[in-house]
C-alpha cells in the first residue's frame, strides 16, 4: 500500500500547488479589482477604523473583499475564546482591531507566508515540499498569532501591575495635599510618561473627559487588564465615592499591601527555582568530580 500511495502523493502534490498558486493569483486579482468598493458600509468610527487599518496593514488594503469575507465567516462561527481575544486586543491595540477581524488579518498573513513559501520552492525545484510546508504554516499561523497577542497582553498586565503600588502611594500622597482624583489621575500620568499604566489612566481621563461616571471608567479599566490588584483598587475607590470615605489611606494601606504580596510571590518563586536547579547542580558536580578523578582512576587502571 505505502509503495502505491507515496508515488501517487509525490505526482499530485505539484498539480495541488499549480492550483493553490492559481486560486491565490484569482483572489488576488478579485481583491485588487473590488477593493474600491469594499468596506463602503463601513460608516462613522467603523470607517475611521478602517481607514488606520489600511495604512498599518498593506495586506487589508490589497485583499479588503477577502478580509471582509473572512471577518464574517469568523463572527458568524465565533468560539468562545472571541471575547478573551477581544479584551486582549483592546488591552494591547486600545480601539484598532475587533476579534474576527483580527483573526482575519493573521488568516490573510498566513496565506501571503505560504504563497511566498510556494513560489519559493517553484523557483529552486522543491514545489512538493513547499506546498507541503505552505499548506502548514496557513493552518498553524493564526494560532501562532493568538499566542503571541496574548503574550503581549500578558506582559502588559505585569508592567502594568508592578508600577501599581508606586501609583497609588502617589496618589495617596496628592489626595493628602487637597488634590482631586481625576487631577491626582492626570499628575501620575504625567510623572509615568510613557509607561503602560499611563497609557491605560489616559482611556480613563478620556472616559472621564466624555462624559463617562468615574465608576464606569474605572470599571472599563479593570474589565481590560482583569487582574486581582486592579480589581481591588477599582473596587475599593469606587466604594469610597458611594459611602464618603477617605480615600487616601486606603489606597496606601493597599499599596503597602500589594508590595507584601509582592514580596511574598518572589520568595515564592525563589524557594521554587532551589528546588528546580538541585539537579543540575548535581549533575555538574558530578561531571567536575568525572573529570578531577577521571586521570587518577586511569593511571592507576594502567
Amino acid at each position: 500500500m505505502t509503495t502505491i500511495f507515496l508515488p501517487l502523493f509525490a505526482s499530485t502534490m505539484p498539480l495541488v500547488g499549480s492550483a493553490l498558486l492559481g486560486c491565490a493569483a484569482a483572489a488576488l486579482g478579485w481583491s485588487i479589482v473590488s477593493s474600491r468598493s469594499s468596506g463602503a458600509s463601513l460608516t462613522g468610527a467603523d470607517a475611521e477604523r478602517r481607514a488606520e487599518l489600511r495604512k498599518k496593514d498593506p495586506l487589508v488594503l490589497v485583499a479588503e473583499p477577502v478580509f471582509d469575507m473572512l471577518t464574517e465567516l469568523n463572527a458568524k462561527h465565533a468560539k468562545a475564546s472571541a471575547a478573551e481575544m477581544q479584551r486582549q486586543l483592546d488591552l494591547v491595540y486600545p480601539g484598532q482591531w475587533k476579534s474576527a477581524e483580527y483573526m482575519a488579518a493573521s488568516q490573510l498573513q498566513g496565506a501571503a507566508v505560504g504563497l511566498g513559501l510556494v513560489l519559493m520552492g517553484a523557483f529552486v525545484g522543491e514545489l512538493t515540499s513547499a506546498a507541503l510546508f505552505a499548506l502548514c504554516t496557513v493552518a498553524m499561523y493564526p494560532t501562532l498569532k493568538s499566542n503571541h497577542l496574548k503574550k503581549l497582553a500578558t506582559v502588559r498586565k505585569a508592567k502594568v501591575r508592578s508600577r501599581l503600588p508606586f501609583v497609588l502611594d502617589l496618589t495617596a500622597l496628592m489626595m493628602e495635599s487637597g488634590a482631586l482624583f481625576n487631577a491626582c489621575i492626570q499628575t501620575v500620568v504625567m510623572e509615568t510618561g510613557k509607561h503602560p499604566i499611563a497609557e491605560e489612566l489616559s482611556r480613563v481621563l478620556s472616559s472621564l473627559r466624555q462624559g463617562i461616571p468615574r465608576a464606569a471608567a474605572l470599571q472599563e479599566f479593570a474589565t481590560r487588564l482583569h487582574d486581582d490588584d486592579v480589581d481591588e483598587v477599582v473596587f475599593a475607590v469606587n466604594t469610597s465615592e458611594e459611602l464618603g470615605t477617605p480615600l487616601d489611606k486606603t489606597l496606601r494601606t493597599m499599596a503597602d499591601r500589594m508590595r507584601q504580596r509582592r514580596m511574598q510571590e518572589l520568595e515564592r518563586k525563589a524557594e521554587t527555582a532551589k528546588v528546580h536547579i538541585t539537579w543540575p547542580a548535581m549533575l555538574v558536580m558530578v561531571a567536575c568530580l568525572i573529570i578531577v578523578a577521571a586521570p587518577l582512576i586511569l593511571s592507576g587502571g594502567q
